[in-house]
């Protein structure tokens, strides 16, 4: 068991060690989620085993971290527990990933070493919602002003003909 954080690893090796990885990442060497977020103020936590089941290597654990984002709603900001598990076994090729038992998310190697701030910063992202807004923020209502103040819920249902001015006009012979 580590408290360092080294800055790139190498997957395979520490699979092969049975290595644990505990640690405080800082966010600094996020690039990517910085974009996303207002802030990260404690880093993210890291707590990772590196082992085999049966043949499959195979990353496992957790990364959590407090992060500030804008409400998408009121536009103040929030803050957001992110707490996500990691199930990701090492193949080498797309077919491999294709085989996995469910259970597992494929990490793909292109080289011997990966840096650690990518994959942890990957699995952030994931983790970030779609469209961030506090729980006592109310939705948005989408409907025109028109059927929200008609009561209607289908507004096919009383529409006028565009073409009734038409059929008047040629009746009257204009």
């Amino acid at each position: 068991m580590s408290n360092h954080i080294p800055t790139y690893i190498d997957p395979i090796a520490l699979i092969d060690k049975r290595k644990y990885l505990l640690g405080v990442l800082p966010i600094s060497a996020m690039v990517r989620l910085q974009e996303e977020i207002l802030a990260c103020d404690e880093g993210t936590k890291i707590d990772l085993s590196f082992h085999k089941e049966g043949r499959i290597g195979i990353i496992a654990g957790s990364i959590t971290a407090d992060v500030s984002l804008q409400c998408q709603r009121c536009l103040k900001p929030m803050t957001l527990k992110i707490e996500r598990v990691v199930s990701l076994a090492v193949v080498a090729s797309v077919d491999e990933a294709q085989r996995l038992p469910e259970r597992y998310d494929p990490l793909i190697l292109n080289s011997e070493k990966i840096a650690i701030s990518d994959l942890v910063e990957d699995e952030l992202l994931l983790a970030l919602p779609m469209i961030a807004h506090h729980q006592q923020c109310k939705p948005l209502d989408f409907k025109p002003k028109s059927i929200a103040q008609s009561g209607q819920d289908d507004p096919r249902t009383e529409q006028e003909n565009p073409f009734e001015i038409l059929k008047q006009l040629r009746k009257t012979g204009e």
